[in-house]
């Protein structure tokens, strides 16, 4: 059966020269690399709010999508022409 893309993963472009040589995390280097608990991370996989990957019933996450997610929620609501500041 053919996986379905969901929202995330189709929101995020797929920069194919960075996965070639993706670095894949295991759930405690996500923990660490997030400082939040495994449960919290198992939290955010399945309300699909960080990608993951199943291989040989081990989840790998890859770090340059999990920093692009914190990347982005960083920026939110930031606007760098606000003449207020």
């Amino acid at each position: 059966m053919k996986r379905q893309p969901n929202k995330l993963t189709s929101a995020l472009p797929l920069d194919k020269a960075l996965s070639k040589d993706e670095e894949w995390l295991s759930l405690k280097d996500v923990t660490r690399h997030l400082k939040i608990s495994r449960s919290t991370v198992n939290r955010l996989v399945q309300a699909n709010k960080i990608p993951s990957l199943k291989l040989g019933g081990t989840l790998v996450f890859p770090k340059h999508l999990i920093n692009n997610i914190l990347q982005n929620q960083a920026l939110q609501g930031f606007n760098i022409n606000d003449q207020n500041q």
